[in-house]
């Protein structure tokens, strides 16, 4: 399957080699990625031209196969879709415009001297709880790096890059689970920093800057690593703005209107699972955490650059779509449908509803270690769905989803050789935050009853929500009830939320800490060490 993508690259007329169709069927995974470097690497002489090449390589197996090559791939491809001013600046591709519904009166100050004053002084701080939960957020990153200076270098690069985004973007929200998705870019661009083992092969790549800037160039005034550094802070900046903000907003609801695109996806593939899972009775909550976060809280960021999560990020930038996670996902259920339905039989006496169920059973199946070949055959089932649909002219179509947003990223990211100026990006992000203020979940009738249920956990609430500090044993008290009402069976997965909710409180009193509003909830990552020792059963059970 991934041979038909890569095939389609098969001639290029700006390399020394010309390659077809049968000599790539007979090559090897290894066989394909190296030729697939070399192809790359002619490329880089001008990304521009050489988009299209990119994007479908970018989309094919193992990716854009190294971090020397994701670098600069990526700050350009990102980039072109993000141009500064209304007319194509020099050096640009003739784009195609995306049609964004506005009309040019709504657009307004888009230019440089905008973009430096972005930030208004009312905004310049951010909120005392997101940025201390962005310390203790960021200190849990990078646990598998031994060398204790380097991942302190690694973790300091993490937080200023996210503080110096929030703080010039104040509109927007800070989410646990942003930092995992930042890590990635972090891990990408300070990859061989101060590594000697480069290759004759790659002392080409490991010379020119993402951006194609030279230090000698610009003299001694500019490092090398200040240029990657601020290569990587623009990567994530736009790759932020065009793919992440529906999870930066004030409400849920434009991430839950991502996941309900699951459960159709999957009964659009296999009808017949999603009919035995029940799929129309359950809210999608246990994929939370991998989409907000593109997988990189499950699978985690590390020094194996062929790793899935990497090539999911190579994908998700090639493909310009939101909807790829989604699709990957849905892949996920479909590859281990089998485990799930067995799982659902066997464990069904334990939960009290088919909700707790499901959720409980999935996230028990997706949290087993998977292996190489079986992350490559649910990449290559995702790459299938986008050539099925790329063949009918409809790939990614979210017409049907009715309920999104009309500036959500699944409606407006610009794809392939698309692009926006900032001031037409400003303006939909600033519709978009409008629109969750005003925000209320869009449900169909016939989900309003299981809708209801599934918030049945804010019953808990008012019970634990408990601010001044000399009632902590209230929370304590509290805490053990839920606890032995689980172990006895008598509390739904729901309850556990709110248990786990209840210990959070309980840390926060004692260490200071606060966590965003958005997800106090819904448990993406550690909350504080009070609550450490129930994470294995919070997870186990938890949608």
């Amino acid at each position: 399957m991934s041979d038909s993508i890569f095939s389609s690259c098969a001639s290029i007329s700006n390399s020394d080699f010309l390659v077809d169709d049968k000599s790539l069927i007979l090559l090897g995974d290894d066989g394909q990625s190296g030729l697939k470097l070399q192809i790359l690497e002619s490329c880089l002489d001008n990304v521009s031209e050489q988009l299209p090449i990119c994007l479908k390589l970018g989309l094919s197996r193992n990716g854009f196969v190294d971090h020397r090559l994701r670098k600069p791939l990526w700050y350009h491809i990102l980039s072109s879709r993000l141009c500064r001013n209304d007319s194509t600046s020099e050096g640009m591709p003739a784009l195609v415009r995306v049609d964004s519904g506005y009309s040019g009166a709504e657009i307004c100050g888009d230019n440089e001297q905008e973009d430096t004053t972005i930030v208004n002084e009312k905004y310049s701080e951010l909120l005392d709880g997101d940025e201390r939960q962005v310390e203790l957020d960021v200190r849990r990153s990078f646990g598998f790096i031994e060398d204790v200076n380097e991942k302190e270098k690694l973790r300091e690069i993490l937080k200023s890059t996210i503080l110096k985004f929030l703080r010039k973007y104040p509109e927007l929200r800070y989410y646990q689970g942003y930092h995992d998705v930042v890590s990635v870019f972090v891990m990408v661009f300070q990859d061989g920093q101060a590594s000697d083992m480069c290759t004759p092969e790659c002392s080409k790549l490991e010379r020119v800057p993402s951006s194609g800037r030279s230090s000698k160039d610009e003299g001694i005034m500019t490092s090398d690593i200040d240029i990657e550094e601020a290569d990587m802070f623009t990567t994530v900046e736009i790759f932020t703005l065009l793919y992440l903000r529906d999870f930066m907003m004030d409400t849920l609801d434009f991430t839950i209107h991502h996941l309900r695109i699951i459960s159709l996806l999957v009964q659009a593939e296999c009808p017949k699972f999603y009919e035995e899972v029940k799929l129309a009775t359950v809210n999608p909550f246990f994929a939370l955490s991998a989409i907000l976060t593109l997988f990189s809280h499950e699978l985690k960021p590390d020094f194996d650059e062929t790793s899935p999560l990497y090539q999911i990020f190579d994908m998700v930038i090639s493909s310009g779509s939101m909807m790829l996670p989604l699709v990957i996902y849905a892949s996920i259920l479909l590859e281990l449908k089998d485990d799930i339905l067995f799982k659902c039989k066997t464990q069904a006496d334990l939960f009290e509803n088919n909700t707790d169920l499901i959720h409980g059973v999935i996230q028990q199946v997706l949290q087993a270690n998977r292996s190489v070949e079986q992350w490559n055959s649910i990449l290559d089932r995702s790459r299938s769905y986008l050539e099925a649909q790329q063949e009918t002219s409809s790939a990614f179509s979210v017409e049907k989803y009715d309920w999104i947003n009309p500036y959500s990223v699944l409606r407006t990211s610009p794809a392939n050789e698309e692009y926006y100026t900032r001031g037409e990006l400003r303006t939909i992000i600033s519709q978009e935050v409008k629109a969750s203020h005003e925000s209320v979940l869009s449900v169909t009738p016939e989900c309003n009853s299981e809708e209801k249920k599934s918030r049945s956990w804010t019953h808990y609430i008012p019970f634990i929500n408990l601010a001044p500090f000399w009632r902590w044993p209230i929370y304590v008290v509290v805490f053990a009830l839920l606890f032995r009402a689980y172990n006895q069976n008598q509390l739904s997965t729901y309850g556990l939320w709110a248990m786990k909710y209840c210990a959070g409180r309980i840390g926060r009193i004692t260490s200071g800490m606060s966590v965003p509003r958005t997800l106090n909830y819904v448990g993406i990552g550690d909350l504080s060490w009070f609550y450490n020792s129930i994470n294995p059963l919070y997870e186990m059970h938890s949608p």
